[in-house]
């Protein structure tokens, strides 16, 4: 039989960071964000090209020479 641990959050112990680090991260964190978004973005418009080129090769709209 497994015993569970109990942990008392009430004891826990956080550093605090400075609000100038705090500040640090939070604009470092923003960043990284948009650069996700910018990379899904980047995903989804190459996904639009590559759907349009196979639609344009099985159709007469882009012969392959």
């Amino acid at each position: 039989m497994a015993t569970a641990t109990r942990l008392d959050v009430r004891r826990i112990r956080l550093p605090r960071l400075p609000l100038a680090e705090q500040r640090e991260y939070g604009a470092r964190f923003a960043a990284v964000a948009a650069f996700e978004e910018s990379l899904r973005r980047a995903a989804r418009l190459g996904g639009q090209l590559v759907q349009g080129l196979h639609d344009g090769l099985t159709g007469p709209a882009l012969p392959p020479s």
